[in-house]
């Protein structure tokens, strides 16, 4: 990747002078945070801010358009959020999603799943997790444990999703190292001579993914970023300035795709601050015995539809935390949507059992993710997993764009 040239220009053109002007500056852009007490049910659409945050001038041009028609607040240091208006094309075409997911792929995880009973196993250990969780929370989780069995409740299924609300956040500083990636997977589909970080090919090989809508699941193109000719305002080089692109031109949004992550309010929030860490990823094996991780290895899962990301998504309600909490009276579940460079990937098969010792430095040359095509989805293709998954090495080959509050 060093040696990409790419790359060296942006680099190169980022190091400029820190002024007040510019977000890297402590303090920079700072508005008033809307405060919510941390309730989801609390969390309303933020009026404008008294000073719009000019992000865009931050970023240069190659910025979701969408972006620049939003009136940002900071949320912490260094992430800006806007809260969509539910009229907003990007939340339409979110709730489109979701109903696409459910009409064509409705899923019920299988009974006595190993990430799940693992995670609700570690937490019924830790005696002040259980004490926070109360008698009524506990005798839920260790029911739970028992899915499947005679007497058990039935594994969590998907359901149809009522969005209440949709938060989109702006990480300056994920965003830097999402958009290098992106710019330098566009030019490899170009540069034949595989020289850098991604092997040029010509092709783009996320286009052979059976996905589980039936189309890329791109929102539409109201999500997409314009990849404006020439050095702009923030004197980075535009596409035109990168080294030769041959006879290809693939388009701004080659490889990339949205996906789903199911996980808790508070890990959602964590992603959108600091980014995907691989530290947090379970599984790992004792000393002395080999690492066990998910099917497709260690790394990042995603979901092409909501459906599946919906049974690993967890009840708010520190009393509750059950998968497949139905009440009405808890507050609302959340769901992270992140903008994904799927690129060229690695296909695992179900006849492939040696993933699973594979960490985040196992992957073929000149690949950049792996997915697996879901024998429900499509069973000539031998998938490794009953249905789509997608697991990325790379964190910064996920962006976390979008969080989704809803009900079930």
């Amino acid at each position: 990747m060093a040696g990409n040239a790419a790359v060296t220009r942006v680099v190169e053109a980022d190091r400029h002078s820190h002024s007040a002007g510019c977000l890297h500056h402590p303090g920079a852009g700072q508005v008033p945070v809307q405060r919510t007490g941390g309730d989801p049910d609390a969390i309303t659409p933020a009026p404008a801010a008294e000073k719009k945050v000019d992000l865009n001038s931050f970023l240069g041009r190659d910025v979701p358009d969408y972006w620049k028609t939003l009136a940002w607040q900071q949320e912490s240091e260094g992430v800006f959020a806007s809260f969509l208006a539910q009229d907003h094309p990007v939340f339409r075409a979110i709730e489109e999603y979701a109903r696409a997911s459910q009409r064509l792929t409705p899923y019920t995880a299988p009974a006595g799943e190993k990430t799940r009973i693992g995670v609700i196993t570690r937490e019924l250990d830790d005696p002040a997790k259980v004490a926070a969780l109360g008698p009524q929370g506990e005798a839920k989780l260790r029911r739970r444990k028992d899915e499947g069995k005679k007497n058990g409740p039935p594994p969590p299924q998907s359901r149809e999703m009522q969005i209440t609300a949709i938060k989109v956040v702006a990480n300056p500083k994920l965003w830097e190292k999402y958009a290098a990636k992106r710019q330098m997977y566009r030019q490899s589909l170009s540069v034949k001579d595989g020289e850098g970080g991604f092997e040029g090919t010509g092709r783009d090989g996320s286009e052979r993914v059976p996905w589980s809508i039936g189309q890329r699941p791109d929102l539409a193109g109201t999500a997409a970023v314009s990849m404006a000719p020439g050095p702009g305002p923030d004197h980075r080089p535009g596409p035109d300035a990168l080294p030769p692109a041959g006879n290809v031109k693939a388009p701004a949004s080659a490889g990339e795709a949205f996906f789903v992550h199911g996980t808790t309010p508070a890990a959602i929030t964590g992603i959108q601050s600091g980014g995907f860490d691989l530290k947090y990823v379970s599984n790992r094996a004792k000393d002395g015995e080999p690492d066990n991780w998910g099917k497709l290895g260690k790394g990042v899962y995603m979901a092409d539809s909501t459906s599946k990301a919906q049974t690993y998504t967890r009840c708010p309600d520190p009393q509750c935390t059950d998968f497949d909490c139905t009440d009405p009276n808890h507050p609302r579940k959340e769901m992270l949507m992140a903008r994904g460079l799927l690129g060229q990937p690695n296909k695992a098969r179900i006849y492939d059992k040696s993933k699973r010792a594979d960490d985040e430095n196992k992957l073929k040359a000149g690949r950049t993710s792996i997915y697996s095509p879901g024998l429900k989805n499509d069973p000539l293709a031998m998938g490794a997993t009953g249905g789509n998954e997608f697991l990325f090495k790379d964190v910064s080959l996920l962006y976390p764009e979008i969080r989704i509050y809803y009900q079930t």
